[in-house]
């Protein structure tokens, strides 16, 4: 019997049209990246970093120069126009909002004022002579009381120190917002511009004072009205200055609190919705645990 089978070649025929097998060339360069964008992970800001298209797969990729994690860059299409008008109509609901609550602090911190004039020369009312409701000025007799209880500081009432503790812990919050809400402010202007917010008390008590020495040129006035015009001014000047300063220090020191709270909370990925809060002040968004 004739055996019929016959050696098969030990390599398969060439294709015809078969391309040569081409060496992967390098990754290619595109630009860099201009935008906030935090490693996933080890949260290193990758701002500035060269942008690069991969050989194999042609995607468009960035390396990490902390710890070398090829992180792929998206592209997310833009807002379509039913989109826009929504951010808009938002973003505008969002300045009235910080408008009306700003103008309502404004108006907290008149009412603080006001009540520290009231409870502040509500003490030394009692010590004016003649009947509460019905007394009248007597300028050199309130002088000599004054001078005898140690000046107008002296005479005031400590109650009113409650009335500016809280005073106090609503414009320091009030600072601190004002800081995170002016990112584009920075320097003095930073400290002085949240100031604004005390116009309307030392406009209300400019019409306050008004209406009382309107009372007491009327004749006849009561002791609380005689005491607030003789202590008024010295503890609104007072309450003022430390709404001032409060308020001055929790604009100038508020974005380093808010930085500290955002590092203690968030973990390293989480924080580049809030990287304006570091770069608005030329720093660095922080990467890992530390501070």
């Amino acid at each position: 019997m004739t055996d019929r089978t016959t050696d098969k070649p030990d390599t398969a025929p060439s294709m015809p049209n078969a391309a040569p097998s081409e060496k992967p060339k390098a990754d290619e360069r595109l630009g860099v990246i201009t935008g906030v964008r935090v490693c996933a992970k080890c949260g290193f800001n990758l701002m500035g970093q060269l942008t690069l298209r991969e050989p194999i797969y042609g995607l468009i990729v960035a390396r990490c120069p902390e710890c070398g994690q090829v992180a792929p860059l998206q592209e997310y299409p833009s807002m379509g126009r039913t989109a826009k008008r929504w951010s808009t109509l938002l973003g505008s609901l969002w300045v009235l909002v910080v408008l009306g609550v700003g103008t309502g602090v404004s108006f907290a911190l008149m009412g603080l004022m006001f009540g520290s004039v009231e409870i502040g020369s509500d003490d030394f009312a009692t010590m004016l002579p003649g009947s509460y409701w019905s007394t009248t000025v007597d300028r050199a007799a309130h002088q000599e009381l004054l001078t005898d209880l140690g000046g107008p500081i002296a005479a005031i009432d400590p109650w009113v120190l409650g009335i500016w503790f809280g005073g106090a812990v609503l414009a320091v919050i009030a600072g601190i917002a004002s800081s995170v809400l002016m990112l584009g402010v920075r320097g003095v202007r930073l400290a002085l511009l949240p100031l604004v917010l005390l116009a309307v008390p030392i406009v209300g008590y400019g019409i306050r004072r008004a209406v009382v020495l309107a009372e007491i040129s009327a004749g006849s006035t009561s002791k609380s009205e005689v005491a607030e015009w003789l202590l008024g001014p010295t503890i609104s000047a007072i309450t003022l200055a430390i709404f001032g300063v409060m308020i001055m220090g929790g604009a100038t020191f508020g974005r380093a609190l808010v930085r500290g709270l955002v590092r203690v909370l968030l973990p390293a990925p989480m924080r580049a919705g809030l990287a304006p809060l570091w770069l608005t002040d030329g720093k660095k968004l922080p990467r890992g645990r530390g501070w």
